[in-house]
């Protein structure tokens, strides 16, 4: 990749609701991304959301303005800092935010089809007006396929599973420009609370 800003080249998390994009959003503030003040726990997800309270209402928006973001950015953010911005909604518009940020690394988080579907009706929250997970699943592969686009892709049920998870994620992380914590990022990993 052209050697770009971390202004310019931030972490974008997404994937279809309930696939684990909290969890992998975790570990990278862990190891030393910036989230900025985020949407606490809950029962749904005890250990946080990892979405940028201001953020949250940006992505919203259907075009959003490189401004908008940018203005946040430079206020809050350590110009020497990798920035994270998580939500699965930058997947229905991942097109206008490629566009803003041509230079962004997007993480596109996985999990069988079949668990998805299963935490989604678990969740009080989103069991009455389900997501389209079909769509979100053919944005991510439209993505994929998008010329000159960075993506990685992680899997989060192998993630809890996986008894080494230096195996998983380690490189990732690193080539991300962060800091890996294999023991704060186990402790963070507890299976009893990343389910269904």
């Amino acid at each position: 990749m052209q050697k770009i800003s971390l202004l310019h080249a931030p972490i974008l998390i997404t994937g279809v609701p309930r696939s684990g994009t909290s969890l992998v959003a975790g570990i990278m503030k862990i190891c030393g991304a910036w989230t900025g003040p985020t949407v606490p726990g809950d029962q749904a997800n005890p250990k946080g959301y990892f979405e940028n309270l201001q953020f949250r209402k940006l992505v919203a928006e259907q075009e959003p303005t490189i401004q908008k973001v940018i203005m946040l950015i430079r206020k809050k953010a350590d110009k020497f800092q990798p920035w994270l911005l998580k939500h699965p909604a930058l997947l229905s518009n991942w097109r206008q935010w490629h566009s803003l940020f041509p230079g962004a690394r997007w993480i596109l988080v996985r999990r069988p089809k079949e668990n998805i579907e299963k935490s989604i009706r678990n969740c009080g929250f989103l069991k009455a007006s389900p997501p389209p997970v079909e769509n979100y699943l053919k944005q991510m592969e439209k993505l994929k396929l998008e010329p000159g686009l960075w993506w990685r892709e992680v899997h989060s049920d192998k993630l809890i599973q996986h008894a080494n998870r230096s195996d998983l994620i380690k490189h990732l992380i690193v080539e991300l420009g962060l800091t890996w914590h294999p023991e704060k990022v186990n402790e963070f990993i507890e299976p009893n609370y990343w389910h269904y």
